[in-house]
């Protein structure tokens, strides 16, 4: 009898605690700052963007629709012995079912970082409030001399590269890309397309996957994934002679620095249809707020050209490209 007792009062006082209008199941809200800049090696054209976190009063974030990026800041980066302010600006958003104001943006057009070198980046709110980081950007890659310079490579099956990278935490993802020209209705429109590394079925068609970016250095295309590409670029159209390809494909191998490398690696790991994580990372690497601020880099590897009978093999016809 005590023992029912007992209970009875706990669930009464549970139910007392459920009732009280200071219960607040969304904690106490700090307000933070998120900066994020990746600065691209290969251009002078560098992009910032600055925002803060928000409160909706609910568990919907969507049910935010006032813009929470964040203007008239001061925001610079140093590189070596140099120092550059970004500009703010303003662009049309492609997307305003949300947010119906411009897309907000901080920018220079002065800074291409080069490989190995520090790089800093200080931004000042109007608050007072201000964000620091670090990174260094990624070293070199060289790509081996073992990489084959024709497709299909002689007497193999797969299609192989393999580069070298000098640091221990660098992730890489390589791609390669096809260029190809349609004849429609008297015009070449030209297409860009990436190879895939494999197919996958999935509701009954095949889905193209893609190389993740990794810490490996070498990567296989199999040669009948290759081929079905190709026959994929036409498929359905009986008329081949309508397609123009380019014989020289872009192989490219994106580098990233420890910083964005980290990121990457945090919010990377692989999900199936039925998975939710409840430990999601919030990797970031800026001094006072959140975000991310790293480089990375694009080398290309030029010495390779489709065979041109092999293009002509499925009813294309072939462009002599530089």
């Amino acid at each position: 009898m005590k023992i029912k007792l007992l209970i009875t009062l706990s669930i009464l006082i549970l139910i007392s605690f459920s009732c009280d209008d200071n219960f607040n199941p969304f904690g106490d809200y700090k307000e933070k700052y998120i900066l994020t800049c990746l600065l691209d090696g290969n251009s002078d054209f560098q992009v910032a963007t600055l925002s803060k976190s928000y409160f909706t009063g609910t568990f919907n974030p969507y049910d935010n629709t006032m813009d929470p990026s964040l203007e008239s800041a001061e925001i610079r980066i140093w590189l070596s012995d140099s120092v550059y302010l970004l500009r703010d600006s303003t662009i049309e958003r492609q997307d305003s079912s949300r947010y119906k104001t411009s897309f907000k943006f901080y920018y220079t057009e002065q800074v291409r970082p080069t490989s190995g070198k520090t790089l800093e980046i200080d931004a000042l709110l109007p608050t007072g409030k201000r964000l620091r980081s670090l990174t260094v950007t990624p070293n070199e890659i060289s790509f081996s001399n073992q990489n084959p310079n024709v497709i299909p490579p002689v007497d193999q099956n797969y299609l192989t590269f393999i580069w070298q990278a000098q640091s221990t935490y660098t992730f890489c993802d390589i791609r390669i890309l096809v260029t190809y020209y349609k004849n429609e209705n008297g015009i070449n429109i030209k297409y860009e397309k990436e190879i895939p590394i494999a197919y996958k079925s999935h509701g009954g068609a095949d889905e193209p996957v893609y190389p993740p970016a990794a810490r490996q250095t070498v990567v296989s295309y199999p040669m009948d994934v290759i081929t079905k590409f190709l026959e994929s670029i036409s498929a359905g159209d009986d008329n081949k002679s309508n397609y123009y390809i380019e014989i020289k494909p872009k192989v490219e191998v994106l580098v990233m620095d420890e910083a964005l490398s980290r990121y990457y690696s945090s919010t990377s790991q692989s999900l199936n249809d039925l998975s939710v994580r409840l430990d999601e990372n919030d990797y970031t690497n800026i001094e006072g707020g959140f975000g991310i601020f790293g480089t990375f880099m694009t080398k290309r590897y030029s010495a390779i050209s489709f065979i041109a009978s092999y293009l002509q093999s499925f009813g294309y016809n072939v462009i002599y490209n530089e």
